[in-house]
């Protein structure tokens, strides 16, 4: 959700619905969300995104420790009847909490992750970035993910993700 080009890893945006739709909506979204003043930002969310069933997603991500977002293929989904915005993960079995059943049975999960999952607070996000910077050298990107860096941000918005 970055405004950067994408790298040579990443793929480009993909739609599955509409196709033959203009990309202004995203591309109007994805300024937004990377250039709204700190202090606007949460009615900005409000107005432009699905907060509850975000703030619900996130809170889970932290709960099972959710991994391997960045480059996952999640989706971003516009309504356009309410014109709101919704993050649907993908790939919710990249959790460090997952139980394979190889897994020796006397395992136990890492439960001990930071709790703002991939943002820049967190020390995993920030051991793949140094990873991706080893195997791509300048062009890579940070994996964080900018909706939950902003989301984590903002102090009533962080605390409606501690509460749920």
């Amino acid at each position: 959700m970055k405004l950067s080009p994408p790298a040579s890893y990443q793929g480009q945006w993909e739609k599955e619905t509409n196709e033959s739709a203009p990309w202004d909506d995203l591309w109007t979204f994805l300024t937004e969300l990377n250039r709204t003043p700190e202090h606007e930002f949460p009615a900005w969310l409000e107005r432009r995104f699905d907060v509850d069933r975000l703030v619900r997603m996130y809170a889970v991500a932290i709960l099972i420790s959710w991994s391997g977002i960045d480059d996952s293929g999640s989706y971003l989904v516009h309504d356009a009847a309410t014109g709101k915005w919704s993050f649907v993960p993908w790939d919710l079995n990249n959790a460090r909490m997952v139980f394979w059943r190889g897994s020796d049975p006397d395992w136990s999960p890492s439960w001990h992750d930071a709790v703002p999952t991939y943002t820049l607070y967190d020390p995993a996000t920030l051991a793949v970035a140094e990873g991706k910077s080893q195997r791509y050298g300048v062009e890579a990107h940070p994996p964080f993910v900018v909706l939950f860096q902003r989301l984590w941000d903002a102090p009533a918005l962080r605390n409606r993700v501690l509460d749920e």
